[in-house]
């Protein structure tokens, strides 16, 4: 997408084993994936899509709280400002406000596998 894939790898760390646990901590199962894929932690993949956006021209505002979107391009914030924008990625998580605000993303469903977030 924004060619930063060997970047965000670089700093990824290989899966060689799958550990799931119950809710008290105990092992339920162990198992070794044939393509391991890798551990990136947040930061990392925050820090590299930030720089890869920020060398392509894109603009970050922190410290604005984005309460929805419409679906015609514009970003609104808890201000009451509205940011007209070509492309908007809603990247706050599975409960999205973002993706509400437009409708969407609104069911769920159990996969069956997990992540951990860092």
């Amino acid at each position: 997408l924004l060619g930063v894939k060997d970047a965000v790898c670089a700093g990824g760390l290989p899966i060689r084993q799958r550990l799931t646990e119950d809710d008290r901590g105990r092992t339920t199962s162990i198992s070794t994936p044939k393509d391991p894929g890798l551990r990136v932690t947040r930061a990392h993949l925050l820090l590299t899509l930030a720089e890869a956006a920020r060398e392509a021209g894109v603009e970050i505002a922190t410290g604005s709280e984005a309460v929805g979107a419409e679906a015609h391009g514009a970003l609104l914030l808890a201000d009451g400002t509205r940011i007209k924008a070509d492309l908007l990625l809603a990247a706050d998580g599975v409960n999205s406000r973002i993706a509400a605000s437009l409708g969407i993303g609104a069911r769920q469903r159990p996969l069956g596998d997990g992540a951990m977030r860092c």
